[in-house]
């Protein structure tokens, strides 16, 4: 089992959360976990880059756009809520690992 997640640091160097490349619906998402993102909201992290679980969900959308995806971690595994607008709506897949070479 390999490392599922980027850590994010900002342009100062501070480390504010961790990103993963979503298979659903191909963005990017942000878990903050060490302050607020900019909407305030922050997630709890347990520690486990190998098997990551956040909480609460994590909702992305795009303004204008017929984009949303809404989604939790728990233990390694993307849970996508039926709301998505992609084609893993409501699927439950495990992460990939990624190249950290």
């Amino acid at each position: 089992m390999g490392v599922k997640l980027y850590k994010c640091f900002d342009e100062r160097n501070r480390h504010y959360g961790y990103a993963f490349p979503c298979p659903g619906c191909g963005h990017y998402h942000v878990y903050w976990t060490e302050r607020p993102a900019s909407n305030g909201a922050i997630w709890t992290f347990n520690g486990n880059m190998e098997s990551p679980t956040f909480r609460a969900s994590l909702l992305q959308t795009i303004p204008g756009e017929n984009y949303r995806c809404h989604l939790f971690v728990t233990d390694g595994k993307i849970q996508y809520q039926a709301d998505c607008t992609h084609h893993l709506a409501g699927q439950v897949i495990e992460m990939k690992d990624l190249d950290t070479d």
